[in-house]
């Protein structure tokens, strides 16, 4: 029983990783640890700020 809920507990935290909210959680507690006066921002204000970063981002080399 202790093998089947370590499997799924890796299996969320993997699904997590591929959609995001990993980096949502990283990005929260980084902001809790280092900025305490700042305000955590919303998850589609933090998915915005990142496709945002990502689209300003020159892909190519010419």
């Amino acid at each position: 029983m202790a093998r089947l809920r370590r499997l799924l507990f890796l299996l969320r935290a993997w699904c997590a990783w591929l959609n995001g909210d990993a980096a949502y959680a990283t990005w929260c507690r980084h902001l809790r640890e280092h900025h305490p006066g700042e305000p955590l921002p919303s998850r589609a204000e933090f998915y915005r700020a990142q496709l945002e970063r990502r689209a300003g981002e020159i892909r190519r080399c010419c």
